[in-house]
């Protein structure tokens, strides 16, 4: 990586000599390297982002020589860091980090393993990027399963805070806690927060390419337990409950470990064109997103004034991982409270390819919102796959008009329609200074095509269209989710 090569490579090196230049952390221990992958070490989920290799050596002095017998690989290593040691038998670790990097906290905790449990002697440098990095943050390892506790220089004595789990894309959690994880002041931070592996949810390929815009002409699928599962840009997710076991196509398929790789393109797996039909059950399905107890009290007046209004029976679809195990628990007794159903939809992994280097989904910069507004456009076709139409409604809106009229409007060839932003003499007075969209870039983006800028608070979705331009769709944002100046709005934008 940066801090042990000389020189980085030049711009006319391939893509795929360059990826192979750029070396994965590791350890040598006793001439055997191993990376530092999820096999030799689940904690390390993603590949590290420190600047140097992580070089534990645990070596034997030569009998006729004094000085160590260093592994090839650590010639590499800053001159500074090269220490000569004499005696019998020595372990060392050396690490040169970024402090404030995504992943200094796993190496934080490798290190201390090595060195309170394996006995090693530990050399740390640190070496942060030009750039600087995100200090909003605090974060800490768990190795063996151990609870972490968060000290209290680190809540403070005021503002909001977030908890987050770092975790495998392949866990479903569920959290058991009468905290409100996702939005607590320090004075509310006082229990427990405990999450279980209650599923694993793998990925599978239908494709050795990943498909971009329109290259997948004839969605494809495959049938897992009786049902059709579709192919986001050459990938589709399974739920695994229990006994961790799955029919795909002609094919058993059983789990057995707690990091599974991507189930590989099969014979037996019977991948082909989707053939199911999207039938209308009478029903309008309603969809929407909420994550902590503000929004799930908000979601529930929500769903009270849609079934007030529609002229149809309802049934709303929810995305359980942003959901509070006390919601869950109520979900019995609102279903017969607003005489409606209330269904989750299967879980959908977050693609490999919106992942960067340094193991963080493309565009969601650690926020929680950006995640929902994300997880609420992204994946539709993958989620309603068997549905003609999705309403999506946000968690924090109050319907007074009945959703079932749009399951008949007229959307011609478009995948979703949105509703603008009130102007003219219908906008609201109190929003002057704030209306961004008419100035500047989006002004001069919108005004040449007549077009204006919509609000994603409300939408309707047709699932067959949207499934044609869903790759597409995926593959811009794959491109603009890096720019930190772009996707501001991201579902919006």
């Amino acid at each position: 990586t940066v801090g042990v090569r000389d020189a980085p490579p030049p711009k006319k090196v391939s893509k795929k000599k360059r990826k192979l230049l750029m070396k994965r952390p590791f350890l040598a221990c006793r001439g055997i390297v191993t990376e530092l992958t999820e096999t030799a070490f689940p904690a390390t989920h993603h590949a590290p982002a420190v600047t140097a290799a992580l070089l534990p050596c645990a070596r034997t002095l030569a009998a006729v020589d004094d000085r160590p017998t260093w592994e090839p690989a650590l010639h590499a290593a800053p001159s500074q860091l090269k220490h000569v040691f004499k005696g019998d038998t020595y372990k060392e670790a050396l690490a040169v980090v970024d402090p404030v990097a995504r992943a200094a906290p796993v190496v934080a905790r490798i290190l201390e393993v090595l060195r309170d449990d394996l006995g090693f002697s530990v050399t740390l440098a640190f070496a942060p990027r030009p750039e600087g990095g995100d200090l909003r943050t605090w974060a800490r390892t768990s190795m063996y399963g151990e609870e972490v506790l968060i000290p209290q220089r680190v809540l403070g004595t005021s503002g909001k805070m977030r908890l987050a789990l770092r975790k495998p894309e392949t866990w479903r959690l569920s959290t058991d806690t009468d905290v409100d994880v996702s939005n607590f002041s320090p004075s509310e931070a006082d229990g427990v927060v405990s999450y279980d592996v209650d599923a694993l949810v793998v990925q599978g390929k239908t494709s050795r390419k990943r498909f971009a815009a329109f290259e997948d002409v004839h969605k494809r699928c495959v049938v897992v337990n009786g049902r059709e599962v579709p192919s986001l840009n050459g990938d589709y997710s399974i739920t695994l409950e229990d006994d961790l076991t799955a029919r795909i196509g002609s094919s058993n398929v059983t789990i057995r470990e707690m990091h599974p790789h991507a189930l590989p393109l099969r014979s037996a797996y019977e991948v082909g064109n989707c053939t199911a039909t999207k039938s209308d059950d009478g029903r309008v399905h309603v969809f929407s997103v909420a994550s902590g107890s503000m929004y799930e009290r908000l979601l529930r007046v929500m769903m009270g004034s849609v079934v007030l209004h529609a002229s149809k029976p309802v049934t709303f679809w929810l995305l359980r991982e942003f959901l509070s195990s006390t919601f869950l628990e109520d979900v019995p007794a609102l279903e017969r409270a607003l005489e409606a159903q209330i269904r989750f939809p299967p879980a959908i992994s977050w693609p490999e390819f919106l992942i960067d280097g340094e193991g963080a989904k493309i565009g969601i910069r650690d926020d929680l919102q950006r995640l929902v507004w994300a997880s609420k456009l992204l994946f539709l076709d993958g989620l309603f796959h068997a549905h003609q139409r999705i309403v999506f409604v946000d968690a924090d809106a109050v319907v007074v008009g009945d959703v079932a009229e749009l399951l008949t409007l007229n959307l011609g060839m478009a995948p979703y329609a949105m509703a603008p932003f009130c102007s003219g003499e219908n906008m609201n007075e109190a929003t002057k200074g704030h209306r961004f969209w008419e100035s500047g870039f989006w002004q001069n983006h919108l005004e040449p095509h007549n077009e204006t800028y919509k609000i994603s608070a409300l939408f309707v979705v047709d699932i067959s269209t949207f499934g044609m331009i869903g790759d597409g769709l995926r593959t811009t944002y794959q491109y603009m989710g890096p720019d930190a100046n772009s996707l501001q709005n991201l579902d919006q934008d």
